[in-house]
């Protein structure tokens, strides 16, 4: 069993902004199911990183940060999803990984190259 503390309200984080919720007992089991996954997820950091020299301050800050990453990528595929509809194993993903990827690399690069613009002085 771990000894990390039960999941404390401020350790809540509200699901997407751009995610609305039909009713209110939407909003009470999905706050309760997360709250029970940022928990879990904390509680597993915990059980991995309380071997190593890892500060606890960090793990227990990384913790909820990690646990919202993994929900908003739940949520942006799940949002995803219901906008293009199919099954996304029809897709053909290599092609759209690529695709992916190569936007990625073009904002790196606009990203490296809006720094320069921006740090030189007049």
């Amino acid at each position: 069993m771990s000894d990390l503390p039960d999941t404390q309200p401020e350790l809540y984080f509200e699901p997407a902004s751009d995610i609305t919720l039909s009713t209110p007992d939407d909003q009470t089991a999905i706050s309760f199911s997360h709250t029970v996954f940022v928990d879990a997820i904390c509680r597993r950091i915990h059980d991995h990183f309380d071997k190593t020299d890892m500060p606890s301050d960090f793990t227990a800050a990384f913790g909820p940060v990690f646990a919202q990453a993994i929900d908003n990528a739940l949520v942006k595929f799940a949002k995803g999803q219901k906008e293009h509809g199919g099954d996304i194993r029809d897709r053909d993903l290599e092609h759209d990984e690529t695709q992916e990827i190569m936007d990625l690399f073009l904002y790196r690069v606009t990203k490296q190259t809006q720094a320069k613009v921006m740090n030189v002085r007049i």
